[in-house]
């Protein structure tokens, strides 16, 4: 669970690679255009810019399919309007990025806007209690308390450990055990569903 320099060097490098091939989806991504091109593009720039390839298998979904938490890429085409949720990273020495990113293909309704920004207030406190010594079950349970008031619920864990393989402990849940130790290397990313 605790990485040495090198490890984490390998890390931030295919975080890095991931972070500058979502800087050229935001360009590359237009209505029209399908799930399934999307994530070839994702493949394409890590094959030109120095990653071993996926981290794991990329996930693009658009529209309906975004509230999917394990979607694969289909040929839906991207529409006006619709949330496109990426979750992919490259691999580098092998070693795992791991990044999820909600983007809106030309426009956002106040209601999804309303909704990231609640997802993204929450994310943002938990980044804060990320930090040597914190449980990683206290983090975990204050965003699924925060969620439970306006009924949502969170779907998975937290959050989880990457390294050599992209899902590795210690697990952000609110079963873990695991008290965070400098140079853990974590995921934050709060999924929910709407309890009606």
């Amino acid at each position: 669970m605790i990485k040495d320099e090198k490890e984490i060097s390998y890390i931030e490098k295919a975080c890095e690679i991931t972070d500058k091939c979502f800087e050229h989806l935001l360009d590359y991504i237009k209505i029209g255009m399908t799930e399934k091109q999307v994530a070839f593009e994702i493949e394409k720039f890590f094959a030109d810019n120095g990653a071993d390839g996926l981290a794991f298998d990329s996930i693009v979904a658009s529209g309906i399919n975004s509230s999917k938490p394990h979607a694969i890429p289909s040929d839906k085409i991207i529409r006006m309007g619709d949330p496109i949720t990426l979750d992919f990273g490259a691999k580098y020495k092998g070693y795992c990025a791991d990044i999820t990113r909600t983007i809106f293909a030309g426009e956002v309704s106040e209601e999804l806007e309303k909704l990231y920004n609640y997802i993204l207030k929450n994310q943002l406190r938990a980044t804060k209690e990320i930090k040597e010594g914190t449980s990683c079950k206290m983090i975990a349970r204050s965003v699924e308390n925060d969620f439970f008031v306006y009924n949502y619920t969170l779907i998975h864990a937290l959050g989880h450990g990457v390294g050599l393989d992209v899902h590795e402990l210690p697990f952000l849940s609110h079963n873990s055990q695991n008290i965070l130790k400098e140079n853990m290397v974590v995921t934050n990313e709060p999924r929910y569903i709407h309890s009606w």
